[in-house]
């Protein structure tokens, strides 16, 4: 069980099948949503391996226009769009069922803001994440975040840790 931390929906619960899933730490989404504030007003949000798509519904509750989640589980995008429907809130969604990275071109861009959690034992994703232009992808002053169990990213990213948790942050420079 997962609460939302802040915004709209603050204390609203969700209930993701977390079976081979890590959902991100209620301390580190508030820390992000800390970071994210000023960006979030009507912005366009990607939560690729959302599993239970606590970072993607925080940002709504924050002021995202919309959030796209995308993840290789049919349940836990069954449950993210269940928790907008109950919210009267499904124009704020949109769930892709889609394997990444070979199924990023199956999401449809621009895009302001970027989070990624993959699995932290595939250490190939976080390679193509560097090496992906998403640049291509983002509005001007767009951002990709990236959570990692410690992978190290160039320095072209900023870096930040919680606890054992590593988030690694790029902008489009304006």
């Amino acid at each position: 069980m997962l609460r939302i931390g802040r915004g709209a929906w603050r204390g609203q619960v969700l209930r993701p099948d977390l079976k081979g899933v890590r959902p991100t730490p209620s301390i580190v989404r508030e820390a992000l949503i800390n970071i994210l504030a000023d960006r979030l007003e009507g912005a366009v949000v990607w939560d690729l391996f959302s599993g239970s798509g606590a970072f993607g519904i925080e940002c709504v509750s924050n002021g995202a226009d919309k959030a796209v989640f995308v993840d290789s589980s049919p349940v836990n995008l069954i449950k993210i769009k269940s928790f907008f429907q109950q919210h009267n809130a499904e124009d704020k969604c949109l769930t892709v069922k889609a394997k990444l990275p070979k199924q990023i071109s199956r999401i449809h861009p621009p895009v302001d803001i970027i989070f990624l959690d993959p699995p932290y034992k595939e250490s190939d994703i976080y390679s193509w994440i560097q090496s992906f232009d998403w640049q291509l992808l983002l509005n001007p002053g767009g951002m990709v975040i990236v959570e990692s169990g410690g992978f190290v990213f160039d320095s072209q990213w900023q870096h930040r840790k919680y606890g054992d948790t590593h988030i690694h942050i790029w902008e489009v420079k304006n």
